[in-house]
C-alpha cells in the first residue's frame, strides 16, 4: 500500500483555519460542487429554496413553541402543520400515528428501540444484521440490559436480507422486528412486507421498527402493508434541515429516554427548533412536485453509471448493487485496492467526494459489517466504494466521475 501525503495535514488545517484561511475553500471554493459530490447517502446539502426561506422563518418563529402567547402559538402552529404535511406525504392517517421530532434519525431509533414497552417482560429482538449501527447498537444494548430479552439476527446473503424468519420464534410472547428498509451501503431494499407478515404469523404481538433514513423522497414506504409500528426518518438525507423524525403508531407504548420539560407528551423533552421544523412543509411540497421526475432521472443516471463503469473497468470492477434495486445508491468493488485509501486519493487528486461505506463507520479499521453479514470475506469488504446519485447530476458528471476513478486507480 503506498504512503499517502495529504496536501493539508490536520495541524496545518487547524492553523490555517485559526488564521481565517480555510484550506478547503482555497482548494474547491465556497460552495460544494454538486458535479463532484457523490455522497448523498451520508448527507444531502440543504436545498437552496430552504436556505432562502430560513432567515425569514427565524424571524417569524423565534418564540418558544411551548409557551402560551400568540407568538408562541405561531411557532407551535408551524410545527403542527409540518407534522401534518409529513403524515400526508407518507399517506399515513393522522388518527393512526403521531410525529415525534428528534435531532436526527439515530436519536429516533434509540427512542424507538430503547423506549419500546413490550406487553410482556419476556420478548425477542429480531434484528437486521445489515442495518446501520444506529439500529444495531441500541438493539444490542436493549438485549444486554433486559435479562429476559432474546436477540436474534436475521439471515442474509449476497442479495441482501432473506425473506424468512429464524426458526424457534413461535413461542415468543412479544417481539420487536428491527429492519433497515433501504440499505445505506448497498442500496438494496429489504423484503420488509414479507418479513413483517412472517413475523406476525409466528408472533402476533410484533412491533415493527423500520429505519427509513434513506427513503424520504426516494422510495415508497410500506406503512400499511407492513403494519409499521415505529418509523424513523432523516430530513437531512432529503435536502432538509438537520432533523430526525420518529412516527409512532398510536397503540404503541413508549417510555422516554430522558426527562425535563415534558414536551412532546413527555416522550422527548426539550424545546423544539421551530424555524427548522417549519422548513419541513415546503421541503415536502418540493419533493411531492419532483418525485416522479426525480425517479426517472435517477434511473437514467444509474443505467449510465453502470455502463460507464463496465466499459472503463473492462469487467474488473464488480457492481454489487443489483439492477432491480432503487437507483440512488451503487456499491462497487475495486479488486486489489483499499477503498478507504482510494476515496482519499480521489478527493485529493480530482475533488470528487464518494465514500467507502457508511460515514458513521468511516473512522473504523474494521471491514463493513453490512458486507460481512452478506457473506463477503473481510478483504473483499475493504475494497468496496459507495456512489450516491442525485437528480442534479448530469451524464457529463457521470462520465467525469468514472474517468477520475480510472485515473486515480492508474496513479494508485
Amino acid at each position: 500500500m503506498p504512503r499517502i501525503t495529504f496536501r493539508c495535514p490536520a495541524s496545518a488545517f487547524r492553523n490555517k483555519c485559526a488564521e481565517g484561511r480555510c484550506p478547503v475553500r482555497a482548494e474547491y471554493g465556497d460552495d460544494m460542487n454538486t458535479a463532484h459530490y457523490f455522497d448523498y447517502a451520508a448527507a444531502t446539502p440543504l436545498r437552496q429554496e430552504l436556505v432562502e426561506l430560513y432567515p425569514e422563518y427565524c424571524r417569524l418563529y423565534s418564540a418558544n413553541p411551548h409557551g402560551t402567547s400568540v407568538f408562541n402559538n405561531l411557532s407551535r402552529r408551524a410545527i403542527v402543520e409540518s407534522g401534518e404535511a409529513l403524515l400526508d406525504f407518507l399517506d399515513i392517517p393522522p388518527a393512526e400515528a403521531e410525529v415525534i421530532w428528534c435531532s436526527c434519525a439515530t436519536e429516533a431509533l434509540n427512542l424507538a428501540i430503547l423506549g419500546w414497552q413490550p406487553p410482556t417482560t419476556r420478548f425477542s429482538l429480531i434484528v437486521d444484521p445489515t442495518a446501520h449501527p444506529a439500529m444495531l447498537e441500541p438493539s444490542l444494548h436493549r438485549a444486554t440490559c433486559s435479562p429476559e430479552a432474546r436477540l436474534v439476527k436475521l439471515a442474509a446473503d449476497k442479495g441482501g436480507l432473506l425473506p424468512q424468519i429464524p426458526a424457534g420464534l413461535q413461542d415468543a410472547k412479544a417481539a420487536m422486528l428491527c429492519l433497515c428498509h433501504l440499505n445505506n451501503e448497498t442500496g438494496i431494499l429489504a423484503p420488509t412486507v414479507a418479513l413483517s407478515q412472517a413475523m406476525r404469523a409466528a408472533c402476533p404481538a410484533t412491533c415493527l421498527c423500520l429505519d427509513a433514513s434513506q427513503c424520504l423522497g426516494r422510495v415508497a414506504l410500506p406503512w400499511t402493508s407492513a403494519q409499521v409500528t415505529l418509523l424513523a426518518l432523516s430530513l437531512r438525507k432529503a435536502g432538509g434541515p438537520q432533523l430526525g423524525v420518529l412516527i409512532r403508531r398510536r397503540n404503541c407504548r413508549l417510555s422516554p429516554l430522558w426527562y425535563g420539560g415534558g414536551q412532546q407528551d413527555g416522550l422527548r423533552p426539550g424545546t423544539l427548533d421551530a424555524p427548522s421544523i417549519a422548513l419541513v412543509k415546503p421541503l415536502l411540497n418540493l419533493l411531492k412536485q419532483e418525485q416522479a421526475d426525480n425517479f426517472h432521472k435517477l434511473s437514467a443516471l444509474n443505467t449510465a453509471l453502470r455502463q460507464e463503469l463496465s466499459v472503463a473497468g473492462q469487467g474488473r470492477w464488480e457492481i454489487l448493487t443489483p439492477p432491480t434495486a432503487p437507483p440512488s445508491i451503487l456499491s462497487v468493488r475495486l479488486p486489489g485496492y483499499d477503498a478507504g485509501v482510494f476515496v482519499r486519493l480521489l478527493a485529493q487528486a480530482h475533488g470528487f467526494q464518494i465514500s467507502s461505506g457508511s460515514a458513521c463507520a468511516a473512522e473504523s479499521p474494521a471491514p463493513s459489517h453490512v458486507l460481512t453479514a452478506m457473506g463477503y470475506p473481510p478483504d473483499f469488504a475493504r475494497q468496496v466504494i459507495r456512489l450516491c446519485l442525485s437528480p442534479a447530476h448530469t451524464l457529463e458528471d457521470i462520465r467525469n466521475l468514472v474517468q477520475a476513478i480510472r485515473n486515480t486507480l492508474d496513479d494508485y
